[in-house]
């Protein structure tokens, strides 16, 4: 018996899948690694705002009063999602401004790591982007679906949800040969397979793959297999719209926060070239309060970027400081000896104003 149009439809909908912390930082890696939780007290820095969703952040800046501070909030929710568009992770945070006081209840951010989860990333080249099968690297067994050579199976089909819930199938290969892994086609047309997968995601060199192993019921591993996209810094005009970041609304929001009274809400994505702007209130009082502020010229530092990115810290040296700067008051010369040297947007302090570091 068919079944009502509308029914079809339904069924034709893929399931939502829960975005949760896990999943959420392994996609988005922001500069930080760590998200305010709700009830978290936070500053909330409309500079940085305007520099994220911005085309043109003087043009924006200029529809506003100055100075702009930084604003005291508390998190009132917070919601992780994934571009329909582009598939780049984001975050939704929702502010109520108002005062802190040392009476301020303050709760505790959400603590992740579900048991079991796990993932792998690639960053595609040129020839991942135009060949039929992607080399993976190593540890990408521990996520896949396993083959047994011991048997001799060498070639394993699987599906796996993006993070809007659509279906994607591959082929899990072991190269023989040249002893390695592989995700490949199903040798049926360009829709299937690997090559389907960057068709459908339009993925370009440089951007980056993640597939991710929820941990099952008992925290072995063994539950659901996702898998998100992390795209390359594009230069500014080049992506399409994203929702949530139209200068109309950001210049609504700056205002609602300058205000104090009203609620509002930022959307924030974490690779969009610059470093997070809703800040613990803990770490903006500790670098006000830092017996190294305000920082002296030739003062050494210790940076570090999110541990996803890079396992060690980077030393650099003040080169100037700005105090009556809002934002990227500090600028640091990094030091020569450290190779491949990280881009001045993948870098931080590890102090409040991590936010301020160009």
């Amino acid at each position: 018996m068919a079944q009502p149009p509308d029914a079809a439809a339904a069924a034709a909908v893929p399931p939502p899948v829960v975005i949760d912390r896990d999943v959420w930082h392994a996609c988005a890696v922001p500069y930080s690694g760590v998200l305010p939780g709700v009830g978290t007290l936070v500053y909330y820095i409309p500079h940085g705002h305007i520099e994220q969703c911005a085309e043109d952040p003087a043009l924006l800046l200029s529809r506003l009063p100055d100075p702009i501070h930084p604003v005291p909030c508390t998190v009132a929710d917070l919601v992780l999602d994934v571009d329909a568009e582009s598939g780049e992770a984001y975050a939704t945070i929702s502010l109520l401004p108002g005062s802190h006081d040392d009476t301020t209840a303050r709760r505790q951010v959400p603590a992740h790591g579900e048991p079991g989860f796990r993932f792998f990333e690639k960053q595609l080249s040129p020839a991942d982007v135009t060949s039929n099968a992607l080399v993976l690297p190593a540890g990408a067994e521990h996520v896949l679906p396993p083959l047994d050579i011991a048997a001799y199976q060498t070639a394993r089909l699987f599906d796996v949800r993006d993070l809007r819930g659509k279906r994607f199938e591959f082929v899990h290969i072991w190269d023989k040969k040249r002893c390695r892994y592989m995700l490949g086609d199903l040798g049926v047309n360009d829709n299937d397979g690997w090559r389907g997968f960057v068709k459908a995601k339009r993925l370009a060199t440089r951007d980056t793959v993640v597939f991710m192993r929820r941990g099952g019921g008992d925290g072995d591993g063994d539950g659901e297999l996702l898998v998100g996209v992390r795209r390359a810094p594009r230069a500014r005009g080049g992506h399409h719209p994203r929702p949530g970041v139209e200068d109309n609304k950001v210049v609504s929001e700056v205002w609602l926060a300058m205000q104090g009274v009203t609620p509002f809400e930022v959307t924030y994505y974490p690779r969009e070239g610059t470093f997070e702007f809703v800040v613990s209130r803990d770490e903006y009082i500790g670098f006000s309060f830092s017996p190294f502020y305000p920082f002296v010229p030739g003062t050494t530092v210790h940076l570090r970027m999110n541990p996803l990115q890079i396992a060690q810290s980077i030393s650099g040296t003040v080169r100037t400081f700005d105090h009556l700067r809002p934002w990227r008051m500090l600028e640091v010369l990094i030091s020569s000896s450290h190779h491949p040297l990280p881009t001045q947007s993948d870098l931080f302090i590890d102090q409040f104003d991590r936010c301020m570091l160009r």
